[in-house]
């Protein structure tokens, strides 16, 4: 993987992708508290405070270590509010990526989720990430067009989580055959 920089923000033509502070807590907790959003996660909301603890746990392990998991907030340019969240979990020496993407219900179905997958899966293959995965559940549709519009493909494997199965997704990059 090449060197980047921890705190490194990705735009694209309506999104700003800003690294994760504990102060995005506040402007997020309407995305995060909306009981519906966990209708395909499981769980439920927490409280405030626990996601400004997870927030500024996820900015302090963002910038010490280049390798193990960034987490963006998606911001609408227009009105810079915050919508949604992206996430990289590192693996492989850095040459695998886990991939995972929230948008709050009201901007879902404006094709921001999948805008901003795309700017991180590009992002994560400009690093040199050969392997990029995300695990969706099968009926959920809108996850997969995301990650079907943002290169990946769904695969024959499936896991059992405590909540739901989840098939998985996969990029993988065609390394060039060596004549």
């Amino acid at each position: 993987m090449s060197g980047h920089r921890p705190d490194e923000s990705l735009h694209t033509d309506r999104l700003d992708l800003v690294p994760v502070t504990a102060d995005d807590a506040d402007p997020l907790s309407g995305v995060f508290f909306d009981n519906r959003l966990y209708a395909f996660t499981g769980g439920e909301p927490g409280t405030l405070e626990g996601l400004r603890s997870t927030f500024a746990q996820l900015s302090a392990n963002r910038s010490t270590s280049r390798t193990a998991q960034l987490n963006w907030v998606v911001r609408h340019q227009v009105d810079a509010k915050a919508i949604g969240m992206l996430q990289a979990i590192f693996s492989g020496g850095g040459h695998a990526a886990e991939i995972a993407w929230v948008v709050g219900l009201p901007w879902q179905g404006q094709g921001f989720a999948t805008e901003a997958a795309r700017a991180v899966v590009g992002w994560l293959l400009g690093q040199g990430v050969e392997t990029i995965t995300a695990w969706i559940r099968p009926d959920h549709h809108a996850s997969a067009a995301v990650a079907r519009r943002a290169g990946l493909t769904a695969t024959d494997e499936y896991r059992n989580t405590e909540v739901h199965r989840e098939q998985l997704w996969r990029l993988q990059v065609q390394k060039p055959s060596s004549a």
